[in-house]
């Protein structure tokens, strides 16, 4: 890995980690959350936030060239990923299939 490549990583790290802290300190902060703190907000990637937004799992709107995510959207997201685990696991517990 080049210097460049590992400045890059170290600084990326060093912004999420300030985004993680930021976040959990201000349960009340912005509602309206960046792709990269909406990424660190459900422990994902920017890339997966932009792919959810394609698929329509989520929706943003636009402001100027930012791209904004509501995070009752995503806590909403959350709570729909916990059901569709929970029934999976019931489904498997019946002997059914597990796909839901």
């Amino acid at each position: 890995m080049e210097a460049t490549d590992m400045l890059t990583t170290v600084i990326e790290e060093a912004i999420e980690r300030g985004i993680r802290k930021a976040l959990a300190q201000n349960t009340g902060g912005p509602r309206m959350l960046s792709v990269t703190e909406a990424a660190v907000f459900i422990g994902s990637s920017k890339r997966e936030i932009t792919y959810m937004l394609q698929r329509g799992e989520l929706n943003a709107l636009k402001h100027g060239r930012r791209t904004l995510i509501d995070r009752q959207d995503l806590e909403a997201w959350i709570a729909e990923a916990k059901q569709r685990k929970e029934q999976r696991a019931e489904l498997r517990i019946a002997g059914g299939s597990s796909r839901v």
